[in-house]
């Protein structure tokens, strides 16, 4: 009697067991489902909800604006700037593989508006999971993108340097800008100054861009 009822015991307990890994298995977040609360966190803008999906090592890069930044707390910089450009970013063509999800990006913001040129779009985003965060954020911004950029900073950055040489120096030292929430609502704000000034003159515009330059 005793052996029958030490199996009826032992029997349910192994199913609880096999039964509490399935559903743990179960609840665990995919890598696609992780990043699509990411993209929500950000375009809530709350900060510390995207570094709370970010992983301790995170790298994080995007091609044509020279960022390259590695760890948590060089990344948190990065989304105190969007959150404060109210960055609205859109996924589309998703897949996933493994702990690999690749998609395209869309990102509008306040940057892009007070320029007034369409939202950046990155064809070729990469971002990896590991362990419920998101260790690794590629993205490849396409070529007319980069084109829409380059046009306005050939003009706003020559304007700036010489009407707001200490702005210009502080939000971008060496000519490289520096991500954060001063310097993004400065360099805004500057934006749509000198695009007010623009449309004023644009009659009698005919002045060749300058290339960008590093503040002396």
């Amino acid at each position: 009697m005793r052996r029958k009822k030490t199996k009826l015991i032992v029997i349910p307990l192994t199913a609880v067991f096999v039964a509490t890994i399935i559903l743990n298995c179960s609840l665990k977040p995919s890598p696609q489902k992780v990043v699509e609360d990411y993209v929500k966190a950000y375009n809530s803008h709350q900060v510390d909800n995207i570094m709370a999906l970010y992983h301790d090592s995170v790298s994080f890069e995007v091609t044509g604006f020279n960022m390259n930044f590695k760890g948590k707390q060089s990344v948190r910089s990065i989304a105190e700037y969007d959150s404060v450009l109210n960055t609205i970013m859109t996924l589309s063509n998703i897949s996933a593989s493994g702990d690999t999800v690749y998609c395209s990006l869309s990102e509008y913001n306040n940057w892009v508006d007070a320029a007034e040129i369409p939202a950046a779009y990155y064809p070729r985003t990469t971002f990896v999971v590991k362990d419920n965060k998101i260790t690794r954020l590629y993205a490849e911004i396409a070529d007319s993108s980069l084109e829409n950029f380059e046009r306005v900073l050939d003009y706003f950055v020559f304007w700036g340097n010489d009407k707001y040489p200490e702005k210009m120096r502080k939000i971008a030292p060496d000519g490289d800008f520096i991500y954060n929430a001063g310097n993004g609502a400065m360099v805004v704000e500057m934006l749509r100054e000198w695009k007010a000034e623009q449309k004023q003159q644009e009659p009698a515009s005919g002045l060749m861009p300058r290339r960008l330059e590093k503040n002396k």
